[in-house]
C-alpha cells in the first residue's frame, strides 16, 4: 500500500524552513511571552492619543509592531500544525497562540474609538504636519468607513477577548477531520491500496487516471464525514450562533453584510456573483458533457471533475518567455 510519510520523515528541502523564522519552538515560546511582556507598553497610551500627533504616531506604531509580532508567532503555529495536525506538541502551540492573540486583540481595542472621537479633521491636519503619520491615511479612512460599526473602548475590548473562544468551533472541527479522522484506504483496478489523507485527496486522488481510485476515495472521504455528521453539524450551529452575535453587537443587518464588511465588499456583489452562476449554467452543463465523452463514461460523478483527459500530462515551461 503506498503509504504517506511523516512530516518528520520527509526530506529537509522539501518542508519549509521553520528555522528562518524561529531557531527552535524554545525560542518560538520566548517570542510569545516577549509579546505577553509588552502589552502593557502598549495600553500605556490608552486615552492618551489625542494628546497630539507625535503621541498617536508613538501609539500606532507601538500597536503595529505589537500586532505583527503576534501574527508571525500565530502563523508559525498555524504552520506547524497544518505539517502534521497529529503533533500534539503543534496542537498546543495553536491554543497558547491562539489565547495570546485573544489578549492583544483585547489590548489594542482602544485604537479606533480613540481615532474616532479625534475627528476626522483633526486627524486630516495632523496627517499634513506629520508625514509618518500620513503613512496611515488609508487606515484612518477605512476606519470612518467603518464608523457606524465600531463600539465603545469597553465593547471593543470583551470582543477582543472573545476571539479565542469563538475560535473554538473551528479549532475542534480541524482536530476533528485533520488529526482523528482514519479514511479507510481507496483501493485501484488491480486490488492495490492507497492511502486516503486530507492532504492528497483533492490533489491526487482525485485526479488519478484510474476511476475506481477516484470512486473509492471518494466515498471513503465522504463516509467518515457522514460518520461524524452530528458533531460537524453542532460546531456549525455553534460558528454561525457567534456569526449572529457579532452581527448583532456590531449593528449590522444581516450577517452576510457583517463578513462582507471589513473588505468594503457590497452584498450586491455576493448576490450577483451567485446570478450570474445559475445564468451560466447551461454552458456548465456542456462543459460536464463533454468531459463525460471524453472519459469515456455513461455518467459522470463528482469524482470524476478533476480526472485527466489527456493520455499525457501537459507541461508549461517555467521559465519566462522575456528572460
Amino acid at each position: 500500500m503506498a503509504t504517506i510519510p511523516l512530516r518528520s520523515k520527509v526530506n529537509k528541502k522539501y518542508t519549509w524552513n521553520a528555522e528562518s523564522v524561529y531557531k527552535s519552538p524554545k525560542e518560538w515560546e520566548a517570542a510569545l511571552q516577549a509579546v505577553l511582556n509588552d502589552i502593557p507598553k502598549v495600553k500605556k497610551f490608552e486615552g492618551k492619543l489625542s494628546e497630539s500627533s507625535t503621541a498617536l504616531l508613538k501609539g500606532y506604531t507601538a500597536i503595529e509592531d505589537l500586532i505583527l509580532r503576534a501574527q508571525t508567532i500565530f502563523m508559525y503555529a498555524q504552520f506547524s500544525y497544518a505539517v502534521d495536525t497529529t503533533n500534539q506538541a503543534a496542537g498546543a502551540m495553536i491554543g497558547k497562540a491562539q489565547g495570546m492573540y485573544g489578549q492583544v486583540a483585547a489590548a489594542v481595542s482602544f485604537l479606533n474609538p480613540e481615532l474616532l472621537k479625534i475627528g476626522r479633521k483633526k486627524l486630516s491636519a495632523w496627517m499634513k504636519e506629520n508625514k509618518k503619520l500620513a503613512e496611515y491615511n488609508q487606515a484612518i479612512d477605512d476606519l470612518f468607513r467603518q464608523q457606524a460599526h465600531v463600539r465603545s473602548g469597553e465593547v471593543e475590548e470583551i470582543l477582543g477577548m472573545l476571539a479565542d473562544p469563538f475560535g473554538g468551533p473551528s479549532t475542534s472541527t480541524s482536530m476533528l477531520v485533520n488529526a482523528d479522522f482514519k479514511f479507510a484506504p481507496a483501493v485501484d483496478s488491480k486490488g492495490k491500496k492507497h492511502d486516503v489523507t486530507q492532504g492528497n485527496f483533492y490533489s491526487t486522488l482525485l485526479e488519478h487516471p484510474d476511476r475506481k481510485v477516484r470512486q473509492s476515495a471518494f466515498e471513503s472521504y465522504q463516509d467518515k464525514h457522514i460518520e461524524f455528521k452530528n458533531t460537524l453539524a453542532t460546531n456549525l450551529s455553534t460558528s454561525i450562533s457567534a456569526n449572529v452575535f457579532n452581527m448583532r453587537v456590531r449593528k449590522f443587518n444581516t450577517t452576510l453584510s457583517a463578513s462582507l464588511f471589513n473588505n468594503n465588499v457590497p452584498e450586491e456583489v455576493f448576490h450577483n456573483l451567485i446570478d450570474t452562476f445559475k445564468k451560466n449554467l447551461p454552458i456548465w452543463h456542456r462543459y460536464f458533457e463533454i468531459r463525460r465523452k471524453a472519459l469515456g463514461l455513461k455518467e459522470i460523478q463528482y469524482y470524476d471533475m478533476w480526472a485527466p483527459i489527456a493520455k499525457r500530462k501537459p507541461h508549461f515551461p517555467t521559465k519566462k518567455p522575456w528572460t
